[in-house]
């Protein structure tokens, strides 16, 4: 025994509404597509993009939507916001340590009276950029914390930049001023 009564249908099979709305619907695509209504679409010819995003769960068509119109979610605004601060800081402590760098060499080439005057401005020059990394440290730290709270991920999570570790590295790469 198959354990069906005879008058039950299978669950897997279509109905006769069901049977009759896939004719329909198909015949309404071969139409459109006769008609040339398929032609130019956009991305006609290329392969449809099928990858999910594994870090989206529930959200993915939300997502998939706003990339769509262009837009991310906050957290990744806020991260692309971040990205560009922390290069910002990289890039004035590279072009300080260059220019640091470049002054030293040149004292030597100088006068004696001018070489005190250039060696103190080398040196308030040394003092003000580490306030002002300090300060714009303080700031991306600010936009981590922020950012750390609204990430879906824990694993996405950013860690803060260390101040101390990184002047450190800074003024290990700066060459020393010679006693006077």
């Amino acid at each position: 025994m198959s354990g069906k009564m005879p008058d039950e249908k299978r669950s897997d099979e279509p109905s006769d509404f069901e049977k009759k709305f896939r004719e329909r619907v198909d015949e309404q695509v071969r139409d459109a597509y006769a008609r040339g209504d398929f032609d130019n679409l956009r991305g006609k010819g290329k392969q449809l993009d099928l990858r999910g995003n594994p870090y989206a769960g529930d959200w993915e068509m939300a997502y998939k939507a706003m990339a769509n119109a262009g837009f991310a979610p906050e957290w990744v605004e806020r991260d692309k916001e971040i990205r560009q601060r922390l290069d910002e800081l990289a890039v004035m402590l590279e072009r300080h340590i260059a220019w640091h760098n470049q002054s030293v060499e040149d004292l030597a080439s100088l006068p004696p009276r001018q070489r005190e005057g250039r060696r103190e401005v080398i040196e308030g020059a040394l003092a003000k950029i580490i306030v002002r990394y300090r300060a714009k440290a303080a700031d991306v730290n600010k936009l981590i914390t922020n950012f750390n709270l609204i990430v879906p991920i824990a694993s996405l999570q950013r860690f803060k930049v260390d101040s101390d570790a990184d002047l450190r590295k800074f003024e290990a790469r700066l060459t020393p001023l010679s006693e006077k």
